[in-house]
């Protein structure tokens, strides 16, 4: 946002210095993201999530709820 902010009141695109911040960070997120993927993250999030709302409803109904 500052880049673009300077940006305009310059009328004219200065170097893209955000990237020496944003770049590496994306490295790392590629790399963290790829890692989980292949450790299978996404299916253990989604049992994990499928198991607490199993929970959840079965808390409901023993109260008489839902």
């Amino acid at each position: 946002m500052i880049w673009i902010l300077v940006c305009l009141s310059k009328a004219d695109l200065v170097y893209f210095w955000p990237m020496w911040v944003a770049g590496p960070w994306g490295v790392l997120l590629v790399i963290a993201t790829i890692g989980g993927l292949s450790r299978g993250e996404p299916q253990r999030w989604a049992e994990k999530q499928a198991s607490r709302q199993a929970r959840r409803q079965e808390r409901r109904r023993r109260r008489g709820g839902y």
